[in-house]
């Protein structure tokens, strides 16, 4: 064995090695995100359990005395009323949770999509040349 051989040899050793490094930080960095998401999702079922006992604790309560102080005729509109807002306030906290929900996903998303950059450029389908880093574009406004 050459000399030549030797050097490409230990080069593209050094070039797996590397290769595996990267591999290995994105990998952590998918983990890093779907332990985000986890603990995100977590934290909305813990608050949406706890908010929903309290609504309906708080909500017995109030039709309880509104239905002592209120005559016939305005309970009807009284109650109605409650079931309308309910619902809107209902769709209100549905939507903010599927918006927290999809910015999680899109970070997730984003490192998986580094990761297939980044295959990509191992497996010579991308040049170097086409990187795009935004962070070199931002002009500070």
């Amino acid at each position: 064995m050459s000399g030549n051989e030797k050097s490409q040899i230990s080069l593209l050793k050094e070039m797996f090695g590397n290769v595996l490094e990267l591999m290995l930080i994105r990998l952590q960095m998918a983990r890093v995100d779907i332990l985000g998401l986890k603990n995100a999702l977590l934290k909305v079922l813990i608050a949406a359990i706890a908010a929903l006992i309290l609504f309906l604790l708080g909500f017995l309560c109030l039709l309880f005395g509104l239905n002592a102080a209120l005559s016939p005729a305005a309970k009807i509109w009284v109650f109605f009323g409650l079931v309308v807002l309910s619902v809107v306030v209902i769709a209100v906290l549905v939507l903010m949770v599927l918006n927290t929900l999809k910015g999680q996903q899109s970070c997730l998303q984003s490192t998986l999509k580094g990761l297939q950059d980044d295959m990509a450029y191992i497996r010579g389908e991308k040049r170097y040349s086409d990187i795009d880093i935004e962070e070199l574009h931002d002009d500070g406004r």
